[in-house]
């Protein structure tokens, strides 16, 4: 059976927020797992906080169970053990197990690989799981599993279909995924009233940014602070920008806070950590720089990325999900790019690329091409290239995995 492909159809609508469903089938399956558990939500940053997360417990020797979405180029991505994606094996038989126990109630996509990857995890001797929230938080898959710590990166305008459309809203949406007994922690620096708010009335002891935690910004290295004391200087980080420091602060304190056995020398380990499609940048004669960047709040600060970038020119290839804040969060790069190709993404939510083209030329772009696919697009803008050239791929997770499959 194909069964990414049977999993698409499974249900009449790909987003179903609740937890009844989702949750009925985990207790059939005798889940959630009793494993130590860091939840992460957030508008941006979780998949960074994650593998920050990651990258600490690992170099503490702990066995860390990893669940992430989407993915990049391979399902597998999606459910790691110690940083290791598992076998198809693993997930065929997880697979098994989650239908036979479904019977007849539908589960979306996402809800499957949420069960999955508990399921997974459940049969193994980990010291954590770490769980990154699909949407919102209240009513995520995630949510079934009542976290030991509960982290919100950041909260900004994406979704609003689902979550709402103030920050308000969206943070009240994410706060759900904070529990009686448990910590909570908030990386925005200009957190919402909503979380604090939900903290307080679930009981969930709660720690902000830049109130009991924060960092500061050196020439050559970096430093963390909270009320346990300062971590110490530290290497900067691969991406190193403030939004990534506060994304690793946050992860460090999550660590602090566990009761895992964490010294300080383990977080020399978040300068090695490269975040996949994250402000990635893969160097050569013309450097490519890879961001799954897809709202108005996180192309912002890819733009101040590509700005830091000593570029001759810079050719953006982009392909975008219709559903997003298309021009809003093209804006900022009209005037950073030189030459836009625009590729294709082959997804039933896809925004054509004709449209999106045209779109890019009514806010100001001025040399505009579009392709029947992203693979194309990246040929031919490779191809458009010389020395000393930027070649920027960013929109999306289909946008960026399509660039990684062909090769940068």
């Amino acid at each position: 059976m194909d069964w990414l492909a049977w999993q698409e159809g499974l249900h009449h609508q790909e987003i179903d927020l609740g937890l009844e469903r989702v949750g009925q089938v985990a207790r059939e399956l005798n889940l959630p797992n009793e494993h130590s558990t860091i939840t992460v939500a957030g508008t941006n940053g979780k998949g960074s906080c994650i593998h920050y997360l990651q990258s600490i417990f690992l170099a503490r020797g702990l066995s860390v169970g990893t669940f992430t979405s989407p993915h990049l180029t391979r399902y597998n991505e999606r459910v790691r053990v110690n940083g290791t994606p598992v076998a198809d094996d693993a997930l065929v038989d997880a697979f098994h197990r989650i239908n036979t126990a479904r019977q007849q109630i539908p589960l979306t996509y996402f809800e499957f690989s949420t069960l999955a990857a508990l399921d997974i995890f459940a049969k193994r001797d980990l010291d954590v799981q770490l769980l990154e929230v699909g949407l919102g938080g209240r009513l995520d898959a995630t949510n079934i599993v009542d976290a030991n710590i509960a982290i919100i990166t950041s909260i900004d305008l994406d979704h609003q279909a689902w979550l709402g459309n103030t920050r308000e809203a969206i943070g009240f949406e994410k706060a759900g995924i904070l529990k009686p007994d448990s910590r909570g922690i908030c990386g925005d620096p200009n957190p919402p009233d909503s979380i604090a708010q939900a903290a307080a009335g679930c009981g969930c002891e709660m720690d902000f940014l830049t109130r009991d935690f924060g960092f500061e910004d050196g020439v050559h290295d970096w430093c963390y602070w909270d009320s346990d004391g300062d971590v110490g200087h530290l290497p900067k980080l691969k991406n190193h920008s403030d939004v990534q420091m506060a994304n690793a602060a946050c992860a460090i304190r999550a660590t602090r806070v566990s009761g895992l056995p964490i010294r300080d020398n383990h977080y020399l380990a978040l300068s090695e950590t490269v975040v996949p499609g994250r402000a990635e940048i893969v160097s050569g004669d013309v450097n490519t720089l890879l961001d799954v960047a897809h709202n108005p709040a996180s192309v912002r600060v890819l733009r101040e990325r590509l700005d830091q970038m000593d570029s001759q020119r810079v050719l953006g290839v982009v392909g975008m999900l219709a559903d997003k804040d298309v021009e809003d969060t093209l804006a900022p790069m009209v005037g950073a790019v030189d030459y836009w190709y625009v590729g294709q993404i082959h997804h039933h939510r896809a925004m054509d690329a004709f449209v999106l083209a045209r779109l890019l030329k009514r806010i100001g772009a001025k040399e505009v091409r579009d392709f029947d696919s992203v693979e194309q697009a990246v040929s031919v803008a490779k191809t458009d290239s010389v020395k000393g050239d930027t070649l920027l791929i960013f929109g999306s997770f289909h946008t960026v995995g399509a660039a990684l499959s062909v090769g940068i």
